[in-house]
């Protein structure tokens, strides 16, 4: 059942899940989606300056929040998040680099870190922010990795932290531990992909968590791009991230894909905003393959989260986060939509992330 955006629409399934949303709209914010999936409006539940981006601690009912306020400072705001209520519990100026983007959390929950862009006359950078044993910011200060140009992502994977960098073709890569960050050597990304965002596909279990295989958005390439990585080199291949042609139809005259995420041992599912298509890509194998590419009606698809085996997308200039799934002939369907102002970010409100669930996996068996 569809409705028009004055409401909201859903007809899922699966039961109504609870999210938390970023919401950047005229009253920016938290938001909670108490029943994501019945078609009932999110509900304000913290009024804070831009709310870029919200990750979720490993263990701990928290939710982060990288704040940016007007004149381009940003702050990483702590709550405690019952039954889907948040409390703020804690906020830290940190030193970033304008136009913040990112915040994720070490698997071990000691660690956070966030990311800023930058601008045309400067540079952006990240920060580590260390965390104590609730999760919160332990007082210390903040410590800056420099030597970037426009990097746009955090993941922490084992011990080591990879920074995507969109301008420089590079990924970033730290090793984490009780002293400062080990600067190590960048991995070089295809000339001309632009780098946004970056998934971890499968992890060395001999290299102390290393990864093995990962897989990137080319903003500026269009592309899709599945790496393997041995040592301090990698071996690429790709695949267009949209097989949409000509001008993109919101915001700009070109597509840019943005967020990438593995939705099952064999696919990630990527945003493309300005086409506003979500893409399909089988990773399975050594080169990419677009398996199938859904048409938005909404505009400018930001972010997707994989909540409990569903996966949502925030979809920022429609106010809309909408639901997709893998359907059984391996082909994407929609299952509904959830109205919240200026929806550019979700996270599950009660429970950790989840990946979806091997069905989905077995749906995508046999796609060309």
């Amino acid at each position: 059942m569809v409705n028009n955006r004055k409401g909201c629409t859903m007809t899922s399934l699966a039961p109504p899940a609870a999210l938390l949303v970023a919401g950047r709209g005229e009253e920016p914010g938290l938001y909670r989606l108490a029943r994501a999936g019945a078609g009932i409006p999110a509900e304000q539940v913290a009024a804070v300056d831009q709310p870029v981006a919200l990750c979720r601690h490993p263990r701990a009912p928290l939710v982060y929040g990288l704040i940016e306020d007007p004149a381009g400072r940003a702050t990483v705001m702590v709550w405690s998040v019952v039954r889907g209520k948040p409390e703020l519990l804690a906020a830290t100026a940190l030193p970033l680099a304008s136009i913040a983007c990112d915040v994720a959390v070490s698997p071990d929950g000691a660690v956070l870190a966030a990311v800023a862009f930058g601008s045309e006359d400067s540079p952006g950078d990240a920060v580590l922010l260390r965390l104590d044993a609730d999760g919160l910011p332990e007082g210390t200060s903040p410590e800056r990795l420099g030597g970037m140009t426009h990097p746009h992502q955090a993941v922490f994977t084992g011990t080591e932290l990879y920074v995507p960098d969109l301008g420089a073709d590079l990924v970033h890569r730290y090793r984490l531990g009780d002293a400062v960050p080990e600067r190590l050597p960048p991995l070089a990304v295809p000339a001309g992909t632009g780098p946004r965002h970056l998934v971890v596909l499968r992890e060395d279990p001999g290299a102390a968590g290393a990864p093995r295989t990962i897989a990137v958005s080319g903003e500026l390439g269009e592309t899709v791009c599945r790496g393997e990585v041995s040592g301090d080199r990698v071996i690429w291949h790709s695949t267009p991230s949209t097989r949409v042609t000509g001008a993109a139809r919101s915001r700009s005259p070109r597509n840019y894909p943005g967020d990438i995420k593995h939705v099952s041992p064999g696919a990630v599912l990527v945003t493309n905003r300005g086409h506003d298509t979500l893409a399909l890509v089988a990773i399975d194998e050594t080169v990419p393959r677009l398996i199938d590419e859904m048409p938005l009606a909404e505009s400018w698809p930001q972010h997707i989260a994989v909540v409990d085996g569903r996966i949502f997308v925030a979809c920022w200039d429609s106010d809309l986060v909408v639901e997709v799934a893998v359907g059984p002939d391996g082909r994407l369907e929609r299952r509904g939509e959830s109205r919240c102002a200026g929806a550019s970010w979700v996270v599950d409100a009660v429970g950790a992330l989840s990946s979806v669930s091997s069905r989905t996996d077995d749906a995508l068996r046999g796609r060309t």
